[in-house]
């Protein structure tokens, strides 16, 4: 038996570039990678979003996953 610590960080309509979006991946062991399935720029921006990610894992490789997401 063992314990997980389950953080989730939105940081939905931050830019690639945002202030904080270091802090929320630094460390990170999975990272969900969310677009609108309505849209499709939202899901072209995920390889930006993958980049991005992986520039700030600091040679460690998260294990990602997929969410297409809409919910009205």
């Amino acid at each position: 038996s063992y314990n997980v610590t389950l953080a989730v960080n939105d940081v939905g309509g931050q830019t690639l570039g945002g202030a904080m979006l270091d802090k929320y991946i630094y460390g990170a062991d999975i990272v969900l990678l969310v677009y609108d399935i309505t849209n499709l720029q939202s899901f072209e921006n995920l390889e930006d979003w993958y980049s991005t990610v992986m520039k700030y894992c600091a040679g460690r490789k998260p294990l990602f996953a997929l969410v297409g997401n809409k919910s009205e």
